[in-house]
């Protein structure tokens, strides 16, 4: 699949859904590569969802898609309350929601971030998430390859 197009199409559908939603991308073009197309869009999906629903209304959400000749590299980054670092490793556990103050009033049912694990543990990708230094997260999807060839 073209995944710099794939994320296009995600970006634009996303910006209708929520207009007012800032999104700065960073997508190299013509990143190709095999994986199931519609996993790849529902995971897509999924992280921008997700730094939407975390995330003040008037921040924005970054999105960034690389490849080199080692690694494609996917991220996505949000303005929004952050994880604590206890808590990393289980926000991809499936029905897992850090339970604190700040996001009491946020829908969700927290699998959006299993369903991405799962389709990375899949895929063998390497997917992880780190605080960022002003706030919010950075959720990032390593792929080396050799398993995206």
């Amino acid at each position: 699949i073209d995944l710099s197009e794939m994320a296009k199409g995600v970006i634009k559908s996303f910006e209708e859904r929520f207009p007012t939603r800032k999104i700065i991308t960073n997508i190299q073009e013509g990143v190709m590569f095999f994986a199931e197309p519609l996993l790849m869009q529902m995971l897509l999906q999924n992280l921008l969802d997700n730094a939407n629903k975390y995330a003040p209304v008037d921040t924005s959400i970054d999105i960034s898609l690389k490849a080199n000749d080692q690694e494609l590299l996917l991220q996505v980054k949000d303005q929004g309350i952050g994880i604590p670092s206890a808590e990393k490793e289980r926000i991809f556990d499936k029905f897992y929601r850090v339970a604190r103050q700040d996001n009491k009033d946020i829908e969700g049912f927290g699998i959006g971030l299993s369903y991405v694990k799962r389709v990375c543990v899949w895929h063998k990708w390497n997917v992880s998430v780190r605080n960022n230094d002003d706030k919010g997260i950075t959720v990032s999807i390593q792929i080396n390859k050799n398993d995206y060839e």
